[in-house]
């Protein structure tokens, strides 16, 4: 972003060893406090753990701000920075976007009497946002406690002393009067003074209580833009003008908040603001008291650039479509960072990987724009699909959420003698009858990061109660995440029956829980082996106990070169199997698995693989895969969900269908709406969608993408902001 609002002190060190007291307030004054109390004292006690030379002397948590006094003694960073990653943690922890205004409030405490008067006027005054300094520093002028404001008194030169020599009473009287009317007229003076400095102070307050709410005003405008980008007071981006000229440019009635009110224009950009990249303008009014009768107004506008689902296909790193055959078509306008057309490691070349503007690179035979670059692009609010999920519309059977055996979030992380303790929620009780050691050298995945990959996992080398553990290393993870066992392997004997081979897996610990039938027919994959190779996942037929597992595996595999071996880490994954879907909205905590292939021998009969969904979303935090020959179909998309979608897992399907021309294996994987992941990978063999949204993107096959304006009332995600101007009018 380009603008802040400049309130801190210039040219001062706040590095500086002292006491510094702190307001933080939440986004548009909302209770979010009273819900998430016991989290943000979590992550304020954690905070100082995080950066050397900080410490915690006193807090006040209220309902819509928090009061807090940080001390800082020869710390490496920044007030500014400790700040911003306190607000950051507390806003991943809770899932709430936006949880708190952009800016606070901070006081250098002056002295030790006024850190007693701070700390007892927040203790005795938890609702009042701002402090009242009069009563902190007991009248003093606050200027001349300041060091270096010259504020010392000097007396006068010449004062003449006189005294009486002759007819002393007369002079007495003459004195007594005089001194009368000078105190009269000093006294007059003095309340004509005060009244002139109560009216100055009364108005410069009302002036900044005024700009406090245009700025809410703004905050307020600029979240209405991240949950719809065609957002305008006056209509949407399609009819508004682009002036705020008149009473249908402004909302029809003003927000009332605090101290007074603030009025909001949302339009299109002036030509000279859309030349310089701006797509929305806000302009805010704050009004004290009130917009019909006020004593202090204060306009200020904001110039942003926003994003929307405006792309049929974005790739904020690259996007490598030089396998893809004959007969593909994205009809839609692209963005990647990078394009890769000819195979080989020279992205960017013009008319081989891509040709800028209007182009038929890649193809799309509509003359559609290919631009470069990364931003601006969706964030996905996971969150909200988890509570989507347990709603009784697409739920009435109860939450359509799945999770792995032995699955909780992370409520504390402490480092330790060089090795992360985790603790979970402790209602999970994850690491049960652990006195005996059994979860020791198991490993713990964070599945919130997605994918099995380094500093995603970490093995545990003691357990010191049902939910708590330590790991071998340091992990970088946050309170909030969602971590899951996988065992490790400790003997994998296969062997065949009639039909087909299967191992029977052996764990060292009570991995399934009960009841135990509930992991029947779902996949288990061997993490260690990293691919979704059909030598390197199964299907769970049965779990006579805790410990083990009867895992059926793809005839095509040899066993004999390819069988799982000892201290192999598996765990389960969410496996869809047949039309399993109406009008649904899955969420999964873990990998998600789409098994499309031919009926297996010791399945029931009447599976002939193919899965359909109608108006079906799934979300999942680990990998999405699809394997197998057959048709997956999404069928009349879910309106506002997307068909798949991940934060930071792969989606991939990497099998050739079936079906006798390029045009038939594409219809085999067919989807109605888009395909997303925020960090992971997609690459897919065969595709017709609506759009598909990757951190890297790669397509083989025949590829058919074709883009429909319905996907900007897309919800669950929000857009980045990369470029706002802020401008006081």
């Amino acid at each position: 972003m380009k603008y802040r609002k400049a309130i801190r002190i210039k040219n001062y060190d706040y590095k500086t060893n002292g006491y510094y007291f702190v307001t933080m307030c939440t986004a548009m004054r909302k209770p979010l406090l009273e819900k998430y109390k016991i989290e943000v004292e979590i992550l304020l006690k954690d905070i100082t753990k995080r950066f050397s030379g900080l410490t915690v002397d006193f807090y006040n948590i209220a309902s819509d701000h928090l009061h807090v006094i940080f001390v800082l003694n020869n710390a490496k960073v920044r007030l500014g920075n400790i700040v911003r990653t306190f607000k950051a943690l507390v806003t991943k922890s809770t899932g709430c976007k936006p949880f708190w205004e952009w800016n606070y409030y901070e006081h250098i405490v002056r002295d030790e009497k006024a850190l007693y008067n701070i700390r007892k006027y927040i203790q005795e005054n938890p609702l009042k946002e701002k402090i009242e300094w009069d009563s902190i520093y007991g009248g003093i002028n606050a200027t001349a406690t300041k060091p270096g404001s010259g504020a010392i008194y000097r007396t006068p030169k010449g004062a003449a002393i006189y005294r009486a020599i002759k007819d002393a009473k007369g002079v007495a009287l003459i004195i007594v009067i005089f001194a009368m009317m000078l105190f009269a007229v000093l006294g007059w003076t003095l309340a004509n003074l005060q009244s002139g400095d109560f009216e100055i102070n009364l108005r410069n307050l009302d002036s900044e209580r005024a700009l406090g709410l245009a700025e809410a005003g703004t905050q307020w405008a600029v979240n209405q833009l991240s949950a719809d980008s065609c957002w305008r007071t006056d209509g949407d981006c399609n009819s508004a003008d682009a002036d705020c000229n008149d009473n249908n440019d402004w909302l029809n009635t003003p927000h009332s908040l605090g101290p007074g009110e603030y009025n909001i224009c949302c339009r299109n950009p002036s030509a000279a603001e859309s030349s310089l990249g701006y797509t929305a303008a806000i302009e805010a009014r704050g009004y004290v008291p009130n917009q019909a009768n006020y004593r202090g107004r204060r306009e200020i506008k904001l110039l942003v650039n926003i994003g929307s689902f405006t792309k049929v296909l974005q790739a904020k790193d690259l996007f490598d479509w030089s396998a893809m055959h004959s007969g593909s078509r994205i009809n839609g306008d692209i963005q990647a960072l990078y394009y890769n057309g000819d195979g080989d490691t020279n992205y960017n070349e013009p008319n081989i990987d891509y040709e800028e503007g209007s182009s038929p690179l890649p193809p799309d035979g509509t003359g559609d724009e290919r631009t470069i670059a990364s931003l601006p692009y969706p964030t996905i609010d996971m969150a909200y699909f988890e509570t989507q999920a347990g709603t009784a519309s697409y739920s009435p059977a109860g939450p359509n959420t799945w999770a792995p055996p032995r699955t909780a979030t992370i409520s504390d992380i402490q480092t330790i003698g060089g090795v992360s303790e985790i603790t979970v929620l402790p209602s999970s009780a994850i690491f049960s009858d652990y006195e005996g050691g059994q979860w020791n050298g198991q490993a713990l995945r964070n599945i919130t990061r997605g994918t099995w990959a380094a500093g995603n996992w970490g093995e545990i080398q003691s357990t010191l109660s049902t939910d708590t553990v330590d790991l071998t290393s340091i992990v970088n993870w946050s309170i909030g995440d969602r971590v899951s066992v996988v065992p490790k392997i400790s003997t994998t004997p296969w062997a065949s029956d009639g039909d087909g081979r299967y191992y029977t897996v052996d764990f060292s610990c009570d991995y399934f829980t009960a009841p135990l039938s509930q992991w029947n027919n779902q996949a288990m994959r061997n993490f260690s082996r990293g691919t979704w190779a059909y030598s390197d996942w199964g299907v769970i037929q049965s779990a006579p106990n805790t410990r083990r597992a009867i895992v059926r595996i793809d005839d095509s595999v040899d066993l004999g070169t390819s069988a799982w071996a000892s201290n192999n880490q598996a765990g389960l994954v969410k496996r869809y199997r047949d039309n399993v879907s109406n009008e649904y909205l899955w969420y999964i905590m873990a990998d998600a698995l789409f098994d499309l292939r031919d009926n297996q021998d010791w399945e029931p009969g009447g599976i002939n693989g193919d899965i359909r969904f109608r108006r079906t979303s799934l979300a999942a935090e680990g990998d999405i895969a699809i394997k197998g020959p057959n048709e997956i179909r999404f069928d009349e998309r879910p309106f506002i969900y997307p068909n798949l979608a991940s934060k930071n897992g792969n989606l991939t399907s990497p099998d050739i269908p079936s079906g006798g021309s390029d045009n038939a294996r594409r219809r085999q994987r067919n989807f109605d709406d888009i395909i997303y992941t925020q960090d992971g990978s997609l690459d897919f063999n065969y595709l017709d969608a609506k759009a598909v949204y990757g951190n890297k993107v790669t397509f083989d096959g025949q590829v058919i993408l074709n883009y429909d304006r319905d996907l900007t009332r897309l919800t669950g995600f929000t857009w980045g902001f990369p470029d706002i101007q802020w401008q006081e009018q």
